[in-house]
């Protein structure tokens, strides 16, 4: 998967590249047991390639046919601590919700 995201403080665009992973490795205690279906969960191997503090809101872009779209929204990430996956926001998961306050887009 490819990552795109901005560096808190800056207006810089990062991109990055993580595989992604068993959403179960994202739950944490607290969380409920289906909380997996909401989420996308990712792990990259290169630190200077996760999102960081305040990358919150960034994408995750998947490329299918010769098109890329955004799969995911940055909702933890944990750049501090090189051995965690980072967990996503899965947007099909919520597109119900955004049809029904954002509408439809037009096509480009």
């Amino acid at each position: 998967m490819r990552l795109l995201f901005f560096t808190e403080g800056r207006q810089i665009l990062r991109e990055g590249f993580a595989q992604v992973v068993n959403p179960r490795l994202c739950r944490e205690p607290h969380q409920p047991k289906d909380f997996y279906r909401t989420i996308i969960c990712t792990f990259s191997e290169k630190n200077r390639q996760l999102p960081c503090h305040g990358d919150s809101g960034s994408a995750i872009f998947g490329h299918f046919e010769k098109k890329f779209y955004a799969l995911g929204i940055t909702s933890k990430a944990n750049s501090s601590i090189c051995d965690t996956p980072d967990t996503f926001t899965k947007i099909s998961f919520f597109m119900d919700w955004i049809k029904l306050y954002v509408g439809d887009l037009p096509s480009a």
